[in-house]
C-alpha cells in the first residue's frame, strides 16, 4: 500500500468510527475535466461465496453546494473485487460536487467504498462500507480489500485499514432495505475530522438512504435521514379537517409523508419542507392552485409586469380529506 494519502476518511477503528488515511491510489484516475470523477469499489467476499457480492450500479448523480442537480453518469456491472470509474457529465462544467447519489440495479452490489475527485483538484471525499455498517445498513466482510492505513498508533493487528462492504439492492430480493444512497462528499473528506468530532449521529446524518433505486433529491442533514417513498412523492393530500394545517406539518422536524394542503390555506412541499399560499380571490403574489382534472399543482408567480402560470408538480393521486 502506498504511503501517499489522498485525504482523510472515516472508518471503524476498534469498533468506533475514527479518522483513516485514505490511499491516493484508491481515488479515481480519470482525467476528463467535465465533472467529478467517481470510483465505486466492490468487496471481495470470503472464499467460496465471494461471487455474491458482485453487482450493478444503475447511475451516479451529482449535486452542487445548494443541492441542485448538476449531472449524471451511467453505471455498470462490477465484478468481485472490481471497480467502476465514471465521470459525471455536467451541463455546466466547473461546478464542484458537494453531494453524490448512487443507485443500484437488481444485482445487489456490496460496496467497499465510493471515492470522489473534483474536476479542479480541490478536496474530494470517500464514503466507506464502515459508515454503512455503523449507520444501519446490511454489511459483509470485504475480504482484505485495503483502502488505506490507520492513524498512529496502529492497532495490534497492523496498520492496514480494510473496510467492510455495505449492500444496495434495487428489488430487495435478498431483503436488503436500500436501493440507493446519497452522501455529503466533504463530510467524508476534508471535513472528516469535524464530522467525527460531532459524534456518530452527525456521521450518519451525512448519508441518506432510500428504498427505491434512483436519484435522491433530499439533502443529507443533521437529524434528518428519512427519504420519502415513491407513493409519497406522487400523492397530494387536500384536507378540510379543522385541526390539520399545512404550516404546523411543514415546520415540524419529525413530520414525514406526502405533500399537503391544509385548512390554513397553505401548501406544504414535504420534500423541501417549504410553505406556499394557496391561490384565492384575494391577490397573492406567489401561490399554488390544484387542478383535480389533470392531477397537477400549478404555481402562479406575479412580477411587476406579468403573471406566469405553470405546472409546479404532477401527482398520481390527489386525495380529499373531509
Amino acid at each position: 500500500m502506498s504511503g501517499e494519502f489522498a485525504l482523510n476518511a472515516i472508518g471503524l477503528v476498534a469498533g468506533a468510527l475514527g479518522i483513516i488515511g485514505f490511499a491516493k491510489n484508491n481515488m479515481p484516475t480519470q482525467t476528463d475535466p467535465a465533472g467529478a470523477h467517481v470510483q465505486v469499489k466492490i468487496g471481495l467476499g470470503e472464499p467460496g461465496d465471494s461471487g455474491n457480492v458482485a453487482g450493478g450500479i444503475d447511475g451516479v448523480y451529482a449535486y452542487d453546494y445548494n443541492n441542485a442537480y448538476i449531472g449524471r453518469a451511467q453505471g455498470g456491472f462490477i465484478d468481485v473485487g472490481g471497480v467502476l470509474e465514471v465521470t459525471v457529465r455536467q451541463d455546466t462544467p466547473g461546478i464542484q460536487t458537494d453531494f453524490l447519489s448512487v443507485s443500484a440495479t437488481k444485482d445487489a452490489p456490496c460496496i467497499s467504498w465510493i471515492s470522489v475527485s473534483q474536476y479542479d483538484g480541490s478536496p474530494g471525499g470517500a464514503w466507506t462500507g464502515d459508515i454503512g455498517k455503523a449507520c444501519g445498513d446490511y454489511w459483509y466482510h470485504a475480504g482484505g480489500q485495503e483502502a488505506g492505513t490507520f492513524a498512529d498508533p496502529c492497532p495490534q493487528e497492523g496498520c492496514s485499514w480494510r473496510p467492510v462492504c455495505a449492500w444496495l439492492d434495487a428489488d430487495h430480493s435478498a431483503d436488503y432495505p436500500y436501493g440507493a444512497m446519497k452522501f455529503n462528499v466533504r463530510a467524508y473528506g476534508e471535513l472528516s475530522e469535524d464530522t467525527v468530532k460531532a459524534g456518530e449521529d452527525h456521521v450518519c446524518a451525512s448519508t441518506l438512504w432510500a428504498s427505491d433505486s434512483g436519484p435522491i433529491n433530499d439533502k443529507p442533514a443533521k437529524r434528518e435521514q428519512r427519504v420519502r417513498s415513491s407513493w409519497m412523492n406522487s400523492t397530494l393530500i387536500v384536507s378540510s379537517v379543522s385541526s390539520q394545517t399545512a404550516t404546523e406539518l411543514c415546520h415540524h422536524d419529525k413530520s414525514w409523508g406526502p405533500d399537503f394542503i391544509g385548512v390554513d390555506g397553505k401548501y406544504c412541499d414535504m420534500e423541501s419542507k417549504t410553505v406556499m399560499p394557496v391561490c384565492s380571490d384575494t391577490f397573492v403574489r406567489d401561490c399554488v392552485e390544484v387542478d383535480q382534472q389533470l392531477n397537477t399543482l400549478r404555481k402562479r408567480t406575479t412580477t411587476a409586469r406579468r403573471t406566469v402560470d405553470g405546472v409546479h408538480k404532477t401527482y398520481d393521486t390527489i386525495e380529499q380529506w373531509d
